[in-house]
């Protein structure tokens, strides 16, 4: 019989759950300074840094639009064996 698996995705804002060693934290941040604008992601899996991304952005973008590129690049790149 296959062993099945099952996938719980949560959204939270606040401190992250790193001592529970069942968990993958992915973080997503997006910034706007007089220097640019910049979103970024890391994924942590027991504790190691799994996984980074981050990218400049338009000087035109808001820091709302950075946000979310962070957060669309991480669903939209989503690995099974990380979700």
């Amino acid at each position: 019989m296959p062993l099945e698996v099952h996938f719980q995705i949560s959204l939270e804002d606040g401190e992250a759950n790193i001592a529970r060693k069942d968990i993958i934290n992915i973080f997503t941040d997006g910034s706007k300074t007089e220097h640019g604008v910049g979103a970024a992601l890391c994924l942590l899996t027991n504790d190691i840094w799994a996984y980074h991304w981050s990218a400049k952005l338009k000087d035109n973008n808001t820091v709302f639009q950075a946000e979310l590129t962070a957060i669309h690049i991480r669903i939209s790149s989503a690995k099974p064996q990380y979700l």
